[in-house]
C-alpha cells in the first residue's frame, strides 16, 4: 500500500447477515464475526496491522437485517509504500482465531511476503511492476502467476 505518513489502513473480512445480531468477538490482532448456523468470518492480522475489531450494523445487508464484518486496522501508515499482511477466512468449521494467528506466519523482506500455513505450505507474493504469486503445497506441484507458461499460451 503506498499512502502519506499517518493514513489510517483497513482490511476487513466477509460480511455475515441473519434476522439477529451476529456473535463478535475480538482478540489480540484478530476479529471473529459468527451466525448460530455456524458460518464464520474471521480475519487476522499477520504483518503490519496494529488492532482488530468488527462494526455491526442494522439494516445494511441485503442476507439480513443484522450484519457483522470484522477488519484489522492501523492508524500510523508511515508513509510512502508498506506492506500488510492478513489472513481472511469464511468458513462453517468451529475456528479458533487466537490458534489461527500463532500457526499462521508471515514474514515480508521489501516487497515480498510469504506465508506459511500449519501443513507446510508456503505462499509467496511479490508485489512491485510485475506482481507474482506462486503457492507450495506440502505435497503437490507448485501453482504459480502468472503461469510459467504464460508465454506460450499467450496469456499475460
Amino acid at each position: 500500500m503506498t499512502a502519506p505518513p499517518g493514513h489510517v489502513v483497513r482490511d476487513g473480512g466477509y460480511a455475515l447477515a441473519g434476522p439477529r445480531p451476529p456473535m463478535v468477538r475480538t482478540g489480540h490482532r484478530w476479529s471473529q464475526v459468527g451466525l448460530p448456523d455456524g458460518l464464520t468470518s474471521v480475519v487476522v492480522a499477520l504483518h503490519g496491522f496494529r488492532a482488530a475489531t468488527t462494526t455491526e450494523a442494522l439494516d445494511a445487508n441485503a442476507f439480513g437485517v443484522c450484519s457483522g464484518t470484522p477488519y484489522l486496522v492501523t492508524l500510523d501508515h508511515p508513509g510512502g509504500s508498506a506492506v500488510y499482511v492478513s489472513l481472511i477466512v469464511l468458513t462453517g468449521d468451529r475456528v479458533d482465531p487466537a490458534v489461527l494467528r500463532d500457526s499462521v506466519t508471515a514474514s515480508v523482506a521489501g516487497d515480498r511476503a510469504t506465508v506459511r500455513l500449519p501443513d507446510g505450505e508456503r505462499i509467496e507474493v511479490v508485489l512491485g511492476a510485475q506482481v507474482t504469486y506462486a503457492r507450495y503445497p506440502a505435497d503437490g506441484a507448485p501453482v504459480r502467476w502468472p503461469a510459467d507458461d504464460a508465454a506460450a499460451t499467450g496469456y499475460k
